[in-house]
């Protein structure tokens, strides 16, 4: 039994207990091996955690690279984050926030998470920007609160707030975006809708792939940006100012598909 295949068995007891309830005579008898085994190769207990926390954060982005790189229009880099965020394992990342506070080990791995969420919606206001899309004066302020919007919604979707599912997470972090950026929130919705169905890979998302660390990698079929039609209607047609605030709280939910990870906080703990 090597470290990678250690650490793959922690993340998927981690997805299924918390933060809080795994020991590592647990990841050992899951792993088919010793806890001295598992000490040996990472030390502590919050060591493991950290490397598997990071493992999983990871995962999310490996599997988001791809459309994101396909992605020729900032509308359509938003709207994949924001939706593919909506079936990411808030719970685990959730949990993390309370740990981290008693257990200072593991707080690197939590202002990773966080940093790198920040950096990639920056990242993205700054290509639609770049693009002619929208202006916005500083970026990473703009993503810093479209953040914090997004971890507040997920508090409640997580804890499965019967008003606050995946839908509405969705819906009002396209309205927030929006807002933010200056533009007709229909320009992140219509995005939302042309990104590419996603399939659970072989053995579901809600576990660690037997490969590697991690959630399972998802299946993304279709191209992202649906044809020169995405770019064409992300530089053009957009409405700032007040009619961008007017329209952005109302309409359907963005109709991008996918069904949200397992998971509650009774485990324990995106």
């Amino acid at each position: 039994m090597r470290r990678p295949q250690i650490l793959s068995h922690a993340v998927a007891l981690i997805s299924e207990r918390g933060l809080w309830d795994v020991r590592l005579v647990d990841v050992g008898r899951r792993a088919g091996v010793s806890a001295a085994s598992v000490v040996y190769y990472f030390g502590t207990k919050d060591a493991l955690l950290a490397e598997a926390i990071a493992a999983a954060d990871e995962a999310f982005y490996r599997s988001l690279e791809r459309e994101l790189e396909g992605a020729r229009s900032g509308a359509l880099r938003i709207a994949a984050l924001i939706v593919r965020s909506a079936d990411a394992d808030w719970p685990l990342w959730i949990d993390l926030w309370a740990y981290s506070r008693h257990h200072p080990e593991t707080v690197p791995a939590q202002r990773r998470f966080h940093d790198r969420w920040r950096a990639a919606l920056a990242d993205a206001i700054r290509h639609g920007a770049a693009a002619g899309e929208w202006r916005v004066a500083d970026p990473d302020r703009a993503a810093l609160r479209l953040a914090a919007l997004t971890d507040g919604l997920a508090v409640q979707m997580a804890l499965g707030h019967p008003e606050h599912g995946r839908e509405r997470y969705v819906e009002m972090s396209l309205a927030a975006a929006a807002l933010e950026l200056g533009v007709d929130v229909e320009l992140l919705r219509g995005a939302a809708a042309r990104l590419p169905k996603v399939a659970p890979a072989a053995g579901g998302a809600a576990g660690a792939s037997p490969a590697g660390p991690g959630p399972a990698p998802a299946t993304v079929t279709g191209s992202p940006e649906g044809g020169d039609s995405a770019a064409a209607r992300a530089t053009g047609g957009s409405e700032g100012g007040d009619s961008a605030a007017a329209r952005a709280v109302g309409g359907p939910a963005a109709g991008a598909p996918g069904a949200r990870r397992a998971g509650s906080l009774a485990r324990g703990g995106h």
